[in-house]
């Protein structure tokens, strides 16, 4: 486990601990507030095209309605509920954890998806790269790949295979292997060596224009196309693991006492 790891697990600890706290009635309010906000700068936004009221609905929206439906939840207790103590029960507790889990661990994920798709040419932000790579050998990173879509998975190997393509050492490396000559010999992949603008998205890892680029999308929806760069991407791993395994070690002196 690395920081990363950490980090959203002790989000996911306090988002259990708050969907316990507050029960599922509690746990709604917010979320309801966001939806009812959004909604409803939306709809202004159609009626009017006023962008900056919209935003200002959009933004403060969400906190005045949860004010006003924690307002109206502690009143309507108040009246109906007098009696009770205000605990939830132990059924509210448990579908509020997991409410409060499910919800907040969503904007998580967005988070750290939308920290991974910012190119490259923006890394010069302090502590950027750091996090990237941070978040790229994650454990949980690792795991959620699993639930990726079939096309930012291809897009991975797409954007991979094509830089391989386009750096002069690592064409030296692999030159010789069927993988990287079957690869080589297509039309559309020379076709996109040639377009400065693609080659450039995949050298700053755009993934967002990467993803509209029409030449990439042919080749992502290319099956046989698709299989070779799986393979190239093998191959690429093969080899590093051979340099890995061939590298000498270098003897360290024990430290002098």
């Amino acid at each position: 486990m690395n920081t990363t790891d950490l980090i959203i697990a002790a989000f996911g600890i306090l988002f259990i601990i708050s969907g316990w706290s507050k029960g599922i009635v509690r746990s709604l309010l917010g979320p309801a507030a966001l939806v009812l906000a959004t909604a409803a700068a939306f709809i202004y936004y159609q009626k009017t095209h006023n962008i900056l009221i919209s935003c200002v609905i959009g933004i403060f929206g969400p906190l005045v309605l949860g004010w006003a439906l924690s307002l109206f939840l502690a009143v309507w207790n108040n009246i109906f509920n007098s009696d009770a103590k205000g605990e939830p029960m132990l059924p509210s507790r448990i579908l509020g954890s997991v409410f409060h889990l499910l919800w907040g661990g969503t904007f998580v994920v967005l988070t750290v998806v939308l920290l991974l798709m910012i190119p490259e040419k923006y890394i010069t932000i302090p502590g950027l790269a750091r996090a990237q790579n941070n978040i790229r050998t994650s454990t949980i990173y690792s795991y959620s790949k699993i639930f990726w879509p079939s096309s930012m998975i291809s897009l991975n190997s797409v954007e991979n295979g094509l830089s391989i393509l386009d750096n002069p050492e690592k064409i030296e490396k692999l030159q010789a292997s069927p993988e990287f000559q079957s690869l080589q010999q297509e039309p559309k992949i020379q076709e996109i060596l040639a377009d400065e603008e693609t080659l450039r998205q995949i050298q700053d890892k755009d993934l967002g224009k990467l993803l509209s680029n029409p030449k990439i999308m042919a080749l992502i929806r290319d099956k046989e196309l698709m299989e070779k760069f799986l393979d190239l991407n093998k191959r690429l791993i093969m080899e590093g693991q051979k340099e890995t395994s061939s590298s000498p070690k270098v003897y360290e002196p024990p430290a002098a006492r």
